[in-house]
């Protein structure tokens, strides 16, 4: 047998043990847990009451005095509304505040419902905690670890998969807290019938058809029945396989800052000085924090294998939502790439901000003369206006200090302008006055500007930048 501390705390000290595991999580986040929001995903079953009933007992104590349950309807059980009801009763019987909200849920073909309604229930927890200001509690345990670090290496998962479920992460700028984590459920639901707490059987978690429920339900029962230790030392594990993936993504996110253009494209020179396998890290980190997608292996494979391609060629993987691609000696990465497109009308009056997402661009009407080295800046007098106005492709463009108009095509290939970039031109107009032209990630001036008018007070500014967001 396995010799592990197990450090399993007895029921009468289970909140005492919840307190002291929320006041660390507040500590890392640098939080106060008395004054923070505590907003409890509260499904009903076994698990979430019982996390619920904990808190509850602390909010009773003045220990979290801001705490809210919350419950998401997903329609998907013909029971749903009773669910609703049941968790509103509980917290109104532990004195608490509650919160439901119903989610839709629609079926698309190639994916699971049950991955759906995750997503849809944790896109509502998350803007409720983003609204409030709210901390995201959940009620994931030591057997929920095993359960899917099993999973995990199903699917051929790398350390980050292995890594199991965090204490504490953050998605979308909410913090996520697993207070439960380093508990088995066994605990959990002894401290439920002590407590006398009914709780809700979801029928379809006995669906073995499920493979989350295949492997709880015939996989782990003959694992722990030969090793009974094997949730405490596969979650030492999957801890182990944080670490050394917390240790490679803050390495890689080094080289991503200091190689990354003001564009935010990879330049393939010193990318390619590195050994393949970091190569393909670098990339799928790259993915993962722009466009929270990632290229499965055998996609990243094909587009490596890709890039030993001439110069002249353009090698292209589509994944999700996200295009990526090589361009000359840069790759890069395009999110939305089939509707995000026009960020702007044609002849649209810039009289607030205004960032050109497709052309890497922002406009800002500024009081006084900017300072921070933009792209291009055009004073403006009080009653003066400014518009934007798109370019035809066929257009012929006078630069300034050149007499011979070019067409813009030529102009945009001599810049290097990615090609599929080059169908969103503006011209930035002063008056009516085209004064200069804004490409993908340039402002090329058309008109010679005045700036001697900058010390009058009446003057406002329009300053071009590079969007870095």
């Amino acid at each position: 047998m396995d010799t592990v501390n197990l450090h399993t705390p007895s029921l009468d000290k289970l909140p005492a043990y919840v307190w002291q595991q929320l006041s660390r999580i507040a500590q890392q986040c640098a939080l106060v847990p008395e004054k923070q929001h505590w907003v409890v995903a509260f499904s009903g079953g076994k698990d979430s009451s019982a996390l619920a009933h904990l808190c509850a007992s602390l909010h009773q104590q003045g220990k979290l005095p801001q705490l809210t349950l919350m419950h998401i309807h997903h329609g998907l059980q013909a029971c749903a509304d009773e669910w609703i009801t049941h968790t509103q009763q509980q917290a109104a019987k532990w004195q608490v505040p509650f919160v439901y909200q119903k989610v839709d849920v629609n079926p698309v073909s190639r994916h699971s419902t049950e991955a759906l309604a995750r997503d849809a229930r944790y896109k509502a927890l998350r803007s409720y905690c983003r609204q409030h200001k709210g901390v995201l509690l959940m009620a994931h345990h030591l057997d929920d670890v095993l359960e899917t670090v099993l999973l995990q290496l199903k699917r051929g998962a790398g350390p980050k998969g292995l890594a199991g479920m965090a204490e504490i992460a953050e998605h979308e700028g909410i913090i996520h807290a697993r207070p439960l984590v380093g508990i088995e459920q066994k605990i959990l639901i002894d401290y439920l019938h002590t407590n006398n707490i009914d709780y809700i059987e979801d029928p379809s978690n006995s669906d073995q058809t499920f493979d989350r429920n295949f492997v709880r339900h015939s996989v782990v029962p003959l694992l722990t029945e030969r090793w009974p230790a094997i949730r405490h030392t596969v979650a030492r594990s999957a801890r182990l396989c944080a670490q050394q993936d917390s240790m490679i993504q803050a390495q890689v996110e080094h080289w991503l800052q200091t190689h990354l253009t003001p564009l935010g494209c990879i330049p393939m020179e010193p990318l390619s000085q590195q050994p393949l396998s970091w190569q393909k890290e670098i990339v799928r980190h790259w993915c993962q924090s722009i466009s929270n997608q990632l290229p499965s292996e055998a996609q990243l494979e094909t587009f490596f294998n890709a890039l030993s391609a001439a110069d002249d060629k353009q090698p292209e993987l589509r994944f999700a939502k996200v295009a990526l691609r090589k361009y000359k000696a840069h790759l890069y990465l395009i999110s939305n790439y089939a509707t995000d497109r026009k960020d702007v009308s044609d002849c649209q009056t810039v009289d607030k901000d205004i960032a050109i997402k497709s052309l890497k661009l922002t406009l800002q009407r500024r009081a006084r003369a900017a300072d921070d080295s933009p792209l291009f800046t055009l004073p403006l007098e009080a009653d003066s206006q400014v518009t934007v106005k798109a370019v035809p492709k066929n257009a012929r463009i006078t630069l300034l200090n050149q007499t011979q108009p070019r067409s813009l095509s030529r102009y945009l290939k001599d810049w290097g302008i990615p090609p599929w970039t080059r169908d969103d031109c503006y011209l930035l107009c002063k008056d009516g006055e085209a004064m200069a032209l804004l490409a993908y990630g340039q402002c090329e001036p058309l008109k010679r500007v005045d700036h001697s008018k900058c010390d009058q007070p009446t003057i406002a500014w329009i300053s071009v930048s590079l969007l870095t967001d």
